[in-house]
């Protein structure tokens, strides 16, 4: 019905009454009321909404002759607008002549990090009523909020959730997030000066428009709560095997289809002595005492030989059942958020998500320079809470694992934890 939308104006001329489709909705969802509905029970309701085309058997050749002289106008137009950039262009020049030039608009991506909107007075009129129940110095006030998590951040996230697909701005914040793109302000390898988004592998310009067919694929691989390793299926005739993009990066290694265990075994006969340093078999010989003989080498180094009854721990793995997690996308690196490299080395990624999204719900509520605060109120009235169900999981495997198998860790593991 769309193209005869344009001669609905020049037929209400002629007395006939023309209906949009939020008006022709509105009549139809009108005789579904239910007091026409009860009418119905006793006799059927005849509804006219021809608007009176009814009236009208050559309302064929009207709509025809509507049509052919909005042409000769627009026909009639079009040549007035030639004949007047010709003169424009003869009195100013060719290049101030720019009303008949074709201008490409590109789609770009429009991100708002707005103030919330806050009511008026007037508004809240109704609730004046209320004054003095609430203490409003012990009253808290949530005004912004920061998320990291399967699928990003909360914006990233309401997308995926509400509609079921990203927009041009979520599929560029989670191409950013996972380090596919990056932020480019100065010249290209050809020379040419460019602000905008880039490749981060090959450093290639990338349109706003182009992100979410370039990237998208690889961003809903790589996001929301998801499957770690394979999974392989076997029946008597065909096997398939599933690659379910394993990322044990994430996890420090771990992967559920090879879960590591180490069993404590009783030696039944003497090993073959192994080469260590002198430190190290001191501590072999204190654990295991008359199981275990050393001795120094004619050059200085020092040998360990395990006997029959010493007790050895063997890795073993298996394959876990368990392979859903809800990891962060992957490629979330805290340094794109400005955290320096030397913080991000020590601190747990608890931390740094924490710290992440703090900057997140300030910037949310309208504070982009935290000490703001301090002009407002006390600083003994100003704290920080993280809740967490374990705390910082990564460096509580680094103070226990780690250090049961004499890996490196840095010395103040345990604030991290």
């Amino acid at each position: 019905m769309a193209p005869t939308n344009i001669i609905a104006h020049e037929l209400e001329g002629y007395g006939v009454r023309t209906f949009s489709a939020k008006e022709m909705a509105f009549n139809i969802l009108g005789l579904m009321h239910p007091l026409l509905f009860s009418i119905t029970q006793v006799e059927p309701i005849w509804a006219d909404l021809n608007g009176g085309m009814d009236r009208f058997p050559d309302l064929a050749d009207i709509t025809t002759r509507i049509r052919t002289n909005l042409r000769k106008k627009a026909d009639l137009c079009r040549a007035i607008n030639i004949d007047s950039a010709a003169d424009f262009k003869v009195i100013n020049g060719v290049e101030t002549e720019r009303l008949l030039q074709t201008v490409d608009v590109l789609p770009r991506a429009n991100f708002r990090f707005e103030f919330p909107p806050l009511e008026s007075f007037e508004s809240l009129s109704d609730v004046s009523q209320l004054r003095g129940l609430i203490d409003h110095e012990n009253t808290i006030v949530v005004t912004g909020f920061g998320e990291a998590g399967p699928w990003g951040s909360s914006r990233t996230r309401w997308e995926m959730e509400a509609r079921g697909e990203f927009t041009i701005e979520g599929c560029i914040e989670m191409a950013w997030m996972m380090g596919y793109i990056k932020h480019f302000d100065g010249r290209l390898q050809n020379g040419s000066l460019y602000v905008g988004w880039v490749d981060s592998k090959n450093g290639e310009p990338v349109d706003d428009k182009d992100v979410k067919g370039r990237y998208e694929k690889e961003i809903l691989a790589h996001a929301g709560v998801r499957l770690i390793g394979q999974f392989i299926s076997c029946n008597h005739q065909t096997c398939f095997i599933y690659q379910f993009f394993a990322e044990p990066e994430l996890f420090r290694g771990y992967d559920p289809n090879k879960k590591i265990f180490n069993q404590e075994i009783e030696l039944i006969h003497d090993l073959e002595p192994i080469e260590v340093s002198d430190v190290e078999a001191q501590k072999f010989k204190l654990q295991h005492d008359e199981k275990c003989d050393i001795w120094a080498g004619e050059d200085g180094q020092w040998f360990v030989k395990l006997k029959k009854g010493a007790c050895v721990f063997v890795p073993k793995a298996f394959k876990f059942s368990r392979t859903v997690a809800g990891q962060v996308p992957t490629g979330w690196h805290a340094g794109r958020y400005g955290i320096p490299e030397d913080i991000i080395a020590q601190t747990d990624r608890a931390t740094l998500w924490a710290l992440t999204c703090t900057a997140e719900a300030l910037i949310s509520s309208g504070i982009t320079d935290p000490y703001e605060l301090y002009e407002h109120m006390h600083p003994s009235e100003v704290g920080t809470s993280i809740g967490s169900g374990m705390g910082g999981v990564t460096s509580l495997g680094k103070m226990f694992r780690d250090r049961r198998e004499e890996r490196e860790v840095q010395n103040d593991i345990l604030q991290e934890t």
